[in-house]
This record gives structure tokens, sequence and C-alpha cells, in this order.
């Protein structure tokens, strides 16, 4: 059983990576798609929180896939998104959470449960620029694939290695 100061300190460390990495890699999403002209919002998935409330409670907090939504991106203009405009907007996001786990690591640098937090941090990140470079329909690898398969495979190469060589 884990102790009250356990769940703030693992709670906090969750907060601060993992929501971080989730929250600026939608900012992203969104600032990109305003920037070249389309409407955005954020759209709360119920049944990915739900998928993560139940694999939390099977695996006893050991795994925790969370998909609790995402933002979505409607050109204002009736002609549509071009590949190259939705590739970069989808890319963001990825690129996001690589600076992000950039960042982490050099917090790390500084010891301590500096060292602890930035590693996890590093690798959270990580695992969800790759997790989102995966291309398939409805993930942002797919867009960006379709607009330039050579950016795709840098930044999913860059996203696998990096956690291969953190591992």
């Amino acid at each position: 059983m884990i102790s009250v100061q356990g769940f703030i300190e693992r709670f906090t460390l969750s907060l601060s990576t993992v929501g971080l990495g989730f929250v600026l890699h939608e900012l992203a999403h969104r600032y990109f798609a305003r920037r070249y002209g389309c409407w955005s919002g954020f759209r709360i998935w119920p049944a990915g929180l739900g998928l993560a409330l139940v694999l939390a409670i099977l695996s006893r907090g050991r795994f925790i896939f969370a998909a609790p939504g995402a933002v979505y991106i409607v050109p204002r203009s009736g002609f549509g998104i071009t590949s190259k405009t939705n590739g970069m907007i989808a890319v963001s996001g990825a690129a996001t959470n690589l600076v992000l786990a950039a960042a982490f690591l050099l917090v790390s640098s500084l010891g301590g449960s500096a060292e602890y937090v930035g590693h996890y941090g590093a690798i959270i990140n990580l695992w969800l620029a790759a997790f989102n470079l995966i291309p398939l329909p409805q993930f942002d690898g797919a867009k960006v694939m379709t607009w330039d398969w050579k950016i795709w495979a840098v930044m999913t190469i860059l996203a696998w290695l990096s956690l291969i060589l953190l591992a």
C-alpha cells in the first residue's frame, strides 16, 4: 500500500512530466492551427479517460495509457487544409515533446532528486513523441508522413533512438 506522501510525490511527478508534455503538445497543435488560419479546440474523449482508469486498476497502477482527448482542427475557409499545413500542425506536437525531453535531460544533470525527475520527464516526453508519430490514421504520424516522409523519418528515428539510449 502506498503512503499518502508517496501518492503525493508520484502525483506531482506525473503532473509535472506527463501533464506538462500532454498539455504543451496539444497547445502546440492549437497554436500552429490558429497561425495557419484554422479554428482549433480541445475535445475531451470520455472513452479514453475510461480506458486510462480501467488500465490503471487492472495493472495496479503499473501501466496507464491515457487518451483524454485531442485538439480538433477545422479550416475557416471552405477549401480544406493542404497536406503541408496539416503536416506542419501535426509535427508541432511531437517537436514540442522532443524539446521538452531535452529540457528534462538538462534538469537531470543537476543531480539529486532533479536527476530522477529529469530522467523520468525525458523518457515520458520521448514516449509521447514516438507514440504520436505512429503513421496510422488519426495519429500525428500519418499526417506528417503524408506531408513529408523524410521529416517523419527523422523525427521518429530521433524519438525511438533516444528512448533506446535512455532506457
